[in-house]
Parts: structure tokens; sequence; C-alpha cells
């Protein structure tokens, strides 16, 4: 078996440690003495750069160069500290430690965030973490070594078992023939784990034995990984119904790069006169808000004398003005944007429906648009981050809550279709239905959740919700949302802001 790639080392590791209280600890640390004194916070700016290992890096976002000082741990942890204190959305919450007691950063900082939970239940911070300033370079951009398939667990006893979402086109998975409900059985004849279906690099070759939908036999593929480029935009199609003409378009992935295949979209769709739209965010687990932001305004436009608010950053007491975002109706490059003018929209979701595409639904009933929501509950997070470098890291800590136009934004547990079964979130309009059907593509107006929205459009009515119709998925929450080794990563699952360089 295949060990973990580095990136889900290091998220695994870090949930560990926060759950273990850090292995990181050292009771007789050979470090720099700490200055540490409980509830007394240095700025962090006495610390930044600070390094054990210094080194001259380049801020991606802007290109300017910085260089690090020869530090120590307790120098990396003393900024952690006071940036987390500074900056945190609970900095209250956060137990303080003496920073001195861990000889590593990342343990440390595993710690620096509130252990309260939700209403629900689950932990009110899932999406603390940090990564390599390099492997951070590499997911601002929207390609990575893979064989071009998305999947979920099914399963893991008596084997693993595992269902493929969706493909890329041109990808080697779409080559040979792997679909919307083709299940993996074997890689190179064995059993497999999880971690066995993401390559470590370009050219590596495996022997997968799937059965696809609808077939009793199975069937032998080679698959070679190659660097791919995700396609956040397809399927978008135009339906005549009795209702009147009505759009569908899958939506994946907030990448800057989506932003013009948006806007091709939705001119198309204006031509075309549709009267309603169904878009499909069950996949789609955030990114860029700007891409947000400006799908919304050419969903729904606004008929208001003034630019309404898209969203607000709402950041902790020390910071208590609200940073606000109109809808945006210029593209990036300054151009006026089209829009369909909808008085309102369903949207298809599921539990990896997050961040910048749960902005879309806040933001959209923010204006007073009509969210028909069909599909699961969406994943809850209504936060983000101002990502910060330090010592060629980057972390990610929650800084604000995302506020809509009517200052709105408590869906910590997610949005619920009005009859759901499962844990309710805020609820909306629309219907309960399990993402299990993958004996139809997505976009065919026959697949269960397309279905559900176009038939709730006629008369209101939702599928009969049975035992059986409830999605089966892993119980492992991390492995269940693993449909792609770079999507998934907590890296895309936040409301994404540049960092500040230090």
């Amino acid at each position: 078996m295949k060990i973990l790639p580095f990136f889900l080392i290091i998220f695994v590791l870090a949930l560990f440690l926060s759950a273990c209280g850090g292995s990181g600890r050292s009771e007789n640390s050979n470090n720099t003495l700490s200055r540490w004194q409980p509830s007394i916070f240095e700025p962090a700016s006495n610390f930044a750069q600070k390094c054990v290992v210094p080194t001259t890096w380049i801020n991606p976002y802007n290109n300017l160069q910085f260089t690090d000082t020869q530090g120590t741990v307790v120098d990396e942890n003393n900024w952690l500290r006071s940036w987390s204190n500074a900056s945190y959305l609970w900095y209250d919450e956060i137990i303080d430690k003496d920073p001195a007691l861990y000889t590593d950063p990342v343990a440390y900082f595993s710690l620096l965030k509130t252990e309260a939970s939700t209403i629900s239940g689950k932990p009110k911070d899932q999406f603390h973490f940090s990564v390599s300033l390099a492997e951070y370079e590499t997911y601002l951009t929207a390609v990575s070594a893979r064989y071009g398939f998305y999947f979920r667990v099914l399963h893991h006893s008596p084997t693993t078992e595992v269902v493929i979402l969706y493909t890329e086109p041109n990808s080697p998975a779409a080559q040979a023939g792997l679909q919307r409900g083709t299940k993996i059985m074997a890689v190179d004849g064995n059993a497999f784990d999880v971690t066995d279906l993401v390559p470590d690099g370009v050219d590596e070759t495996h022997t997968f034995l799937v059965l696809d939908s609808g077939s009793v036999t199975p069937r032998t593929v080679v698959l070679s990984s190659a660097v791919i480029t995700n396609t956040p935009v397809r399927h978008v199609s135009v339906f005549d119904t009795t209702a009147g003409q009505i759009g569908y378009l899958l939506f994946t992935f907030h990448a800057g790069k989506a932003e013009e295949e948006l806007i091709n979209a939705i001119r198309y769709f204006a031509d075309e006169g549709i009267r309603d739209l169904v878009l499909d965010l069950r996949y789609n687990s955030g990114g860029l808000i700007d891409i947000a932001n400006r799908l919304s305004y050419m969903l729904a436009g606004f008929d208001q004398p003034e630019q309404p608010i898209f969203y607000s950053q709402q950041f902790n007491n020390k910071s208590p003005e609200l940073t606000s975002h109109v809808f945006s109706s210029l593209s990036s490059a300054g151009e006026t944007l089209p829009t369909l003018n909808l008085a309102r929209v369903f949207i298809l979701t599921g539990a990896s429906t997050c961040s910048a595409s749960e902005l879309i639904i806040n933001g959209l009933r923010g204006i007073d648009v009509d969210v028909i929501q069909v599909g699961e509950t969406t994943c809850g997070k209504p936060y983000g981050f101002i990502d910060q470098i330090n010592c060629g890291r980057v972390y990610s800590s929650i800084n604000f809550k995302s506020l809509n136009n009517n200052n709105f934004g408590d869906y910590a547990d997610g949005f619920s279709p009005e009859n759901s079964i499962e844990t309710a979130g805020i609820r909306l309009a629309g219907c309960y239905v399990a993402d299990n059907d993958y004996e139809h593509m997505l976009g065919d107006p026959q697949e269960a959740l397309f279905a559900a929205a176009l038939q709730y459009r006629i008369d209101g009515s939702c599928p009969t919700i049975s035992p059986s119709s409830v999605s089966k998925k892993s119980a492992t929450p991390e492995q269940d949302l693993l449909i792609d080794s770079k999507q998934n990563h907590p890296f895309w699952r936040n409301n994404m802001r540049p960092f500040i360089s230090r």
C-alpha cells in the first residue's frame, strides 16, 4: 500500500495533533528561552520571518521578494501565538500555551484554535490548516498530476469500494471510458486504499479493475497519471419544458480560469431566453470569492438604486468594523458582465458544496432571490482566511465570518432542503435528494437531483424519501469528501483571500 501524499499527511497530522495536544511538545526545550507570560502578547511583527531555516522567497501574489532572518522554533511559535491572538475570529477561545514547550510549529499551530462545537455537535473550526509555501503555489494553479477521475468512497469493509462521480475531459480516465457510476474494484490486482488512487506524480502507471454502470462484467484498464487542468464549467445546456426553457450548468471549481467560461455560459443562456436555471454545485468545495461574486451577479443582477452587498467580512472584536464587498457587475478585465436577471435559482447541493459555493446561496438570499435547494445539506462554512506566510509555510486561521446584504451568516451547520432527513442546517425551499444516482450522467434530466428540480419547478413536489434513498458514503468524512486529490484539500475549502506578507 502506498503512503499518504505529503499534503494529506500534513492535513491528517494537524488533526491528530490537535486531538492529542501536540506531539511536538517538549518539556525541556533547548530552543531560545520563551518570553511567554500568560495572556500577554507582543506584536507578531516582533517575531515575523525569524526562522530556524531562513530562506529567500517570492510572494506568489505580488512577486515581491522577501528574506527571512535567523531565528528559533520559539520565535516561529511566538509569531503564531501573537498573530492568532490578533486576528483569529475566536481568539478568546484559544487556550494560551507556552510556545517554548513545543518543538514543531505545525503542531503548536494546531492548538491555536477553538475547541467549541456547533449546535449539531460538529467542531466549530474544521478548517484550521497550514501548507508549505511550495505546495501553496501549486494550488494557485488549476493543474495537478492525476488520472482525471473524481470519486466517492462507498465503503471500506470488507474491501474498499469507490465510485467515480465524474471525469475530466480528455484525461486518461476519460480516454479509458471511465465515467460516472464506474466502480473501482482493484488496483494492480489487489485490494486498495483510497491513497492508491492519488498518484505521487506524472507517468505513474497502474492497472485498474473496474465495473461500469449497468454492466455485470468487470474490465481492466491501464492508466498513467498526467498533468491535468481542471475544467470547472461544463454541461452548459438548455432544455425545452412545458414551463418554458430551463438551463443547466455544472460548476465544480471557483478557479480564476472559470470566469471566461462562466461569462460565455451566461451569454448563451441569455441568447436562448431561459426562464430558470439549475446550477449544479454539488461537488464545488469553494475557491475564489471574486468568481462566486461575479457569477451571483450574472445570475440575478440587481434592480436596487445602489449596488447591494454580496458579502461582508466580520472580523473579531479587535476590528469591529465590517468590510463590505458589493456585487460585482464588472469582469476582472473591467468589462460589463452579462446577467440573466433571474428571480429564482435552483441549486443542486451536497456535502461538498462548501465555502465560496455557500456564499452564492447566502449572497443571493441577501438580495431576495429565491434559492431552491435540491440535494443534501451543504458543508457549513461561513468563514474565511487571510492567509499568512512565515518561515516557508502558509498558515490559514479563520479570520472572518461572511455576512450577506441582510447581515446573515449563521450557517455553520450548512443549508438544508426544507424536508431534509439529515441534521438540519438553515432550511431552504426545495427537496432532499440523496446523491446516489450513478446510473445517469450529470446534466441528464433523468439524473435524480436534476429530475427533482425539474419536477419541483412544475408542481412544488418532492420525491419520496426512503431509507434506501439515503446516500451511502464512507463513515470517515475526510475520505467521503476525497473526490479529488486537489479540490478536497482544505486550501480550496475556504473563502480564499490573498494573504498578507509579513
